[in-house]
């Protein structure tokens, strides 16, 4: 099972999101960990990546994909 990533960015720790959306993000961000150090399933990853970045812009949840931009630098294994 894969451990999803915690959290780190005081922006995205901060914000009034719902478990939900925090969720959304957070998932987005292991899937984005997972992506780069497992190359070999990275094609899958993606298409998770992609999937959520669609169905955020149709929602019009600009503020959702800013705090996954700012939770990056947080991140060591994307860093």
């Amino acid at each position: 099972m894969i451990k999803k990533a915690e959290l780190k960015s005081p922006y995205v720790l901060d914000a009034k999101l719902t478990d939900d959306e925090r969720e959304l993000i957070q998932y987005y961000i292991t899937c984005a960990i997972q992506e780069r150090t497992k190359p070999h399933r990275a094609k899958h990853y993606d298409g998770v990546l992609t999937g959520i970045v669609q169905s955020l812009q149709l929602l019009g949840r600009k503020d959702i994909l800013d705090l996954i931009e700012m939770e990056f630098p947080y991140q060591d294994e994307l860093n």
